[in-house]
């Protein structure tokens, strides 16, 4: 198994005015791997570094993740 880096870079983002899913969304590349993820920060520039705040399953099964702008020296 493979352990896989919480940094991805910024792909594009928009917003979401869908009830119950509003909010800042964005497409990230992580170690190879795209994901769809919720942004927790509007102050955003495609190929930004973003980091891995939370991830995890909704009661219906869906997974989710939710990233932050990754500032370096962490």
């Amino acid at each position: 198994m493979k352990k896989i880096e919480p940094i991805g870079t910024l792909i594009e983002f928009a917003d979401s005015h869908v009830k119950n899913k509003k909010g800042i969304f964005g497409i990230i590349n992580i170690d190879g791997i795209t994901l769809i993820a919720g942004l927790r920060t509007d102050k955003l520039l495609e190929g930004m570094k973003m980091r891995m705040a939370a991830c995890g399953i909704h009661d219906d099964g869906t997974p989710f993740y939710e990233f932050e702008p990754y500032e370096t020296g962490h």
